[in-house]
């Protein structure tokens, strides 16, 4: 800018470019701050979506297991539902209360297992 100056003499007067008022120097704040809270922040959230991809994945994992469990006993229901469809058959009752009683039909031989044994008599 610039600005008429006064010289020494009274009919003398100059041009003269202002210079601009010197501000104080202030050194630029790093925004440390700023980072900081971002940081915190994103940290935040991925432990939060960490937390929650772990949490799922215990969730299907035991879903993985209640699976399997519900075959093994599906599987075991069809055994059974087969047992209980031959209980009603009565040479598979008669077959049944021969073996774990040790009963025999009329003109059945019964054959033994010979066991060997050492008399020392």
């Amino acid at each position: 800018m610039l600005v008429v100056r006064k010289g020494q003499s009274e009919n003398c007067y100059y041009l003269q470019q202002e210079k601009p008022a010197k501000r104080s120097v202030k050194k630029k704040k790093t925004a440390w701050g700023k980072y900081l809270v971002v940081l915190l922040v994103l940290g935040y959230v991925l432990f939060s979506f960490g937390r929650v991809e772990w949490q799922i994945y215990c969730l299907d994992k035991q879903i993985k297991t209640y699976e399997y469990q519900r075959q093994l006993l599906q599987i075991e229901n069809a055994a059974l539902e087969i047992r209980a469809k031959k209980l009603h058959d009565q040479e598979y009752i008669e077959t049944l209360a021969r073996e774990s009683l040790g009963l025999i039909k009329s003109g059945e031989k019964v054959l033994m297992e010979a066991k060997n044994g050492n008399n020392e008599d």
